[in-house]
Parts: structure tokens; sequence; C-alpha cells
């Protein structure tokens, strides 16, 4: 069998899967939450998939950012993006 591709470590799933534990959140209680499938939520939080939207609003539920490590990696090339535009249109202004 070969193993399937995951976008977080098992100590990271876990870390979720407790954290819904210990608020009460089930995925159907996510899925509705986020207004996507109970098959989505669980696959963003066992790894299988990722989503920033889903990602996100799992975060933003438990109150916990960080939980996901892609979701920062993808803001912080979202800002580097936005900054080298911003430049760029400096640039081109001449100053």
């Amino acid at each position: 069998m070969i193993a399937q591709k995951r976008y977080l470590k098992k100590r990271e799933i876990n870390r979720i899967k407790k954290l819904l534990k210990e608020r009460g959140f089930t995925y159907n209680d996510l899925a509705e939450l986020l207004g996507k499938s109970r098959w989505a939520i669980k696959n963003v939080v066992n790894g299988y998939t990722y989503s920033y939207g889903i990602a996100k609003g799992i975060e933003k539920a438990l109150g916990v950012e960080g939980l996901f490590p892609y979701v920062r990696e993808m803001e912080e090339r979202e800002e580097r993006r936005k900054l080298a535009i911003e430049m760029a249109r400096k640039n081109l202004k001449g100053g």
C-alpha cells in the first residue's frame, strides 16, 4: 500500500483533534458552520488535503491561530507578493 501524502504532521493532526474534542466540535458542526461538507472538513483535519478557507475557518472557530502551518505560509507568500507589486509600482513611478 502506498502512503498518501499528508499536509500535516501527525502531532499537528492530534492537536487539532484534541482541541475539537475539548471544545465540543464535531466534523458535522464545523461543516455546518463553514458551509462545507463533512468529508471536506475531515480531510483537511486529517491532512489528506489542504484548504486555506477551511483551515482558517477551523482556526477561527477554535480561537487558535497556527494550527495549520500552511495557512501562515500562504498568508506570508501573499504579503510578499503584495509588497513586490507595491515596490514595482513605486519604481515605475520613479520614486
